[in-house]
């Protein structure tokens, strides 16, 4: 049984409404100063971008004055985002690494990712 374009596009709609979070979606990049120093900074590639984080195995540990949380986690976002191992994705106040893109997950319409969590 083939769907439809309406009935994909129904189908993608519901399946954005899974995602409850909104990340930020930064890249790695290099610009020099006026001095010739090359400064290391990141660019956002993707704002606002529907988002799951999954944890997939991930702990507090105690530091001096806070607890940090420490871990990896599988992120979902929809297929069509720019994201790339090495970007940064932020949500709120937590950032993570990916490390490893995954397939595409259900029907086409979302990407799992794999990441570490920086902060």
């Amino acid at each position: 049984m083939m769907l439809s374009a309406q009935e994909l596009q129904l189908i993608a709609r519901d399946l954005l409404r899974l995602l409850p979070e909104r990340a930020t979606v930064e890249r790695a990049s290099e610009a020099t100063d006026r001095y010739g120093v090359v400064q290391h900074t990141y660019t956002t590639v993707a704002n606002d971008v529907p988002c799951r984080v999954a944890p997939v195995e991930t702990r507090y540990d105690p530091a001096r004055e806070q607890m940090k949380l420490r871990g990896d986690v599988t992120l979902v976002l929809p297929r069509d985002v720019d994201v790339r191992v090495g970007d940064i994705v932020a949500l709120g106040s937590r950032r993570y690494r990916v490390v490893e893109m995954s397939e595409l997950g259900t029907v086409g319409f979302l990407r799992r990712v794999a990441a570490e969590v920086i902060r």
